[in-house]
């Protein structure tokens, strides 16, 4: 028992903070905290503090970049700079007015209404031959940045939009899934996102656990 306590202790120490955070937009507080098995990057930590500032730079002027994580038992091997994780994300509020994101007066229905018809659909068996392209052929492609491909899914919470991306580590180049989940949370609008490494069957692991984490921050923040 006390073997696990030391262990868990130890994990937490390595990985940062599991509390929820509270955000204020627009004098709406919003209560956001990374999926179950996942912690918050930690600002303290150096390794930490220039991968969350690489994504802040990369959305400045689009989006907010309010909450990174990834797995707690990762942590340790990712912060060497030579592993991956096995599943991250980020939770970004759009800049819909200058400087600062704001709630809207809309339903969420009503928001995934307007906002779907400027998504593109993505036919499945292309999703199926996007898994199966060699990983060299997807890193190749995106050199310019991440790629939009389309709308794999949609229910009451969000849209479920999938996109190409790909992550160095130690030097070497590896592809990425990624699922956008566009949503609102309270009456903001917000873009949840988690990526994975390419591979079969990833994007359906990204859409089921994208339901399952927006399920659950709409809980917090209806």
């Amino acid at each position: 028992m006390r073997a696990g306590i030391v262990a868990l202790a130890m994990l937490l120490a390595f990985a940062g903070p599991l509390a929820a955070e509270d955000v204020t937009v627009g004098g709406k507080a919003l209560s956001l905290e990374p999926p179950a098995g996942s912690c918050t990057y930690d600002r303290g930590n150096v390794f930490d503090a220039a991968a969350m500032q690489r994504a802040e730079d990369a959305q400045a002027g689009k989006n907010q970049v309010v909450l990174q994580f990834g797995r707690c038992d990762e942590f340790p091997q990712w912060r060497t700079g030579a592993a991956a994780f096995s599943e991250f994300g980020r939770i970004m509020l759009p800049l819909n007015y200058p400087g600062a994101p704001q709630p809207l007066p809309l339903s969420r229905q009503k928001y995934l209404d307007i906002m779907a018809p400027k998504v593109p659909k993505l036919d499945p068996v292309d999703v199926e031959r996007i898994e199966d392209q060699p990983s060299s052929k997807i890193t190749n492609s995106q050199a310019s940045g991440p790629q939009l491909l389309g709308l794999l899914d949609q229910d009451q919470n969000g849209l479920y939009v999938g996109f190409l991306g790909v992550l160095e580590v130690g030097g070497k180049k590896y592809p990425l899934a990624g699922v956008g989940a566009v949503t609102m949370l309270g009456s903001v609008p917000a873009s949840v996102n988690l990526y994975r490494p390419m591979g079969k069957g990833a994007f359906d692991k990204l859409i089921d656990a994208q339901k399952a984490y927006v399920a659950e921050l709409i809980r917090k923040n209806p």
